[in-house]
């Protein structure tokens, strides 16, 4: 803020503020003595408005005008100041709340509108796997697509244990982990690459540097998984900008905002989780008396089941 100090008369103060949104300007009373040594000066001015205390702004510039050959108490130059920043706190405290609202009418603007919910003609079955061996599950006529973990090596796995089930594509989707490591990258790239090339285009995503691995590839599908975290319709606006043709709810969402989710279409189908035994944790470091052969039991009893390092 910028703080620009006039004498009109030897009796009258007025002090103008600029800056962070406002301009103010008032006018004071003050008792004047003439000056025989020592008379204000815009050094002894400074001193005295340089204290802007708990106050939301600090002085960024002084500026005079020609001072008075005069002595204006101390204790009446601090209730000066005092009682002018008090209003120029009130004044960029008001300035807040009015943008605050003001961001929060044109956000509350940008909202999707509320629409009935239509459930699907049909409602899409997707099944989990850990490993190709069980493909045999899409021959089932209650399952219509399942979902494979994407890891090095496998379409090399695909091909040795998917048997004629691996042929059909456009029904396996390649879910990649919740994270993947630096020293892992070059190897992910190149599995994605491989399953593109072999005729995979469905891919689920768990995290935002999931999405480089697909920058050079056409033709793809991808889902935004749960830990994408879509808790609402903003963020499944933001997954469909960055290439997603769908989605899957939060696995935390509760009850009431999945159907505000739903009421509130973004023009993606959006998936929900029925069962399943998702990742806890992923860490790099191994942890103390934590071993995959053996279950992690919390302080409360609780048991699950545990993998090795990732890293």
């Amino acid at each position: 803020m910028d703080l620009t100090i006039l004498f009109p008369d030897v009796g009258t103060l007025e002090l103008t503020a600029t800056g962070a949104g406002i301009s103010m300007s008032h006018r004071y009373p003050v008792t004047s003595y003439a000056a025989s040594d020592r008379p204000l000066s815009a050094e002894s001015l400074e001193k005295v408005f340089r204290r802007s205390g708990d106050q939301p702004f600090t002085l960024r510039a002084l500026h005079t005008g020609t001072l008075p050959e005069v002595v204006v108490p101390p204790s009446e130059l601090n209730a000066v100041r005092r009682e002018f920043y008090g209003a120029i706190a009130a004044a960029l405290g008001a300035g807040q709340t009015r943008t605050r609202s003001e961001r929060l009418r044109q956000a509350q603007a940008e909202l999707l509108a509320a629409a009935p919910v239509r459930p699907a003609a049909k409602p899409i079955v997707c099944v989990g796997l850990g490993a190709p061996r069980d493909l045999h599950l899409l021959r089932d006529p209650q399952v219509d697509e399942v979902a494979l973990p994407l890891t090095p090596g496998a379409l090399a796995r695909l091909e040795t244990g998917g048997r004629g089930d691996a042929r059909q594509t456009a029904r396996i989707l390649w879910e990649l982990p919740p994270a993947i490591f630096d020293s892992d990258w070059p190897a992910y790239r190149e599995e994605v690459k491989l399953l593109a090339g072999r005729g995979f285009r469905r891919f689920r995503l768990h995290n935002l540097g999931h999405f480089p691995l697909f920058a050079e590839l056409a033709g793809v599908e991808l889902e935004a998984g749960a830990r994408l975290f879509s808790l609402n319709s903003q963020a499944l606006l933001t997954w469909r900008e960055l290439g997603c043709s769908s989605a899957v709810a939060c696995l935390e969402d509760d009850r009431d905002n999945l159907g505000d989710l739903f009421r509130h279409p973004a023009g993606i189908p959006l998936s929900v989780t029925v069962y399943a035994n998702p990742v806890l944790m992923v860490s790099r470091i191994p942890l103390k008396a934590v071993k995959s052969e053996r279950p992690l039991v919390s302080d409360r009893g609780e048991g699950t089941a545990c993998c090795s390092a990732a890293d």
